[in-house]
């Protein structure tokens, strides 16, 4: 809040004030001030759109807005300010990592609205162009989960699958190397949560108690990790029972992804 009133004092209504907004708009929606959140990301968005009018600014605003507002349960408002963020972006950066941002909200609020059919569309060309542009990156694990939830709910357990085990092989191999804030990495670690569970409850839906085992195994591993990371501690700080429930869970997780491929 004081980066916002050093600014307005010497910048009032500048894009340097909408994008200090915004970011306290995103620490109070993190923390469950929706309301607080998005009169910040209004007032954010009446700056844009004063300043930079159809730009990729106001774009971004838009998509910030759409979520606030999916959150507060009016569906029907966050599909029009992500579709016009979405026209925005393909007409200025047609293709880019942008419009695949707009396609994977558009994609979320579409599959809360229960229209399965028409989220898969936009997931579809979301993970094609995060695919082309960010291979390997969370973004397109993301969009990869995003419609593994949308193939599930159409019945299609396969392919479903096929995005899962997609997300989570990508999440393993970038985890270590994602630089995430506080709030960030605790909003990161309850979406990975769901990704194993929809995951593991896939693979009990397709007759697979073995591979939903090796999965809860996987994800119990790397649970252990993560609390260790977090802690800054050093092994022989690491009670022995610990450090050997580690080791066996890690070994199970690794002989059990390397058994299913």
């Amino acid at each position: 809040r004081q980066a916002l009133a050093l600014r307005e004092e010497i910048a009032p209504d500048s894009l340097e004030v909408a994008r200090s907004a915004a970011n306290l708009g995103l620490v109070a929606g993190r923390v469950g001030h929706l309301e607080e959140a998005i009169r910040l990301e209004q007032r954010a968005f009446a700056i844009r759109t004063a300043v930079a009018p159809e730009s990729l600014e106001v774009a971004l605003g838009l998509t910030s807005l759409a979520s606030l507002t999916a959150d507060s349960g009016d569906l029907e408002e966050a599909e029009r300010l992500h579709r016009d963020a979405l026209a925005i972006r393909r007409r200025l950066a047609p293709g880019g990592l942008a419009e695949a941002t707009s396609r994977y909200g558009l994609c979320v609020t579409l599959f809360s609205a229960g229209r399965p059919d028409e989220a898969a569309e936009q997931c579809r060309r979301a993970v094609e162009i995060n695919q082309r542009l960010a291979p390997g990156s969370l973004q397109l694990a993301s969009s990869r989960f995003q419609l593994g939830l949308v193939e599930r709910r159409q019945g299609r357990l396969e392919a479903a699958r096929e995005h899962f085990t997609a997300t989570l092989e990508a999440l393993e191999s970038q985890e270590r190397r994602l630089v995430i804030d506080g709030g960030g990495r605790r909003d990161l670690s309850e979406r990975i949560r769901g990704w194993y569970q929809a995951a593991i409850l896939t693979e009990l839906e397709l007759g697979q108690p073995e591979a939903a085992f090796a999965l809860l195994e996987r994800s119990r591993a790397r649970q252990l990790r993560t609390m260790l990371a977090s802690r800054d501690l050093v092994v022989e700080e690491v009670p022995e029972d610990l450090r050997q429930e580690l080791r066996r869970v890690t070994a199970v997780a690794d002989r059990a992804r390397s058994e299913l491929g």
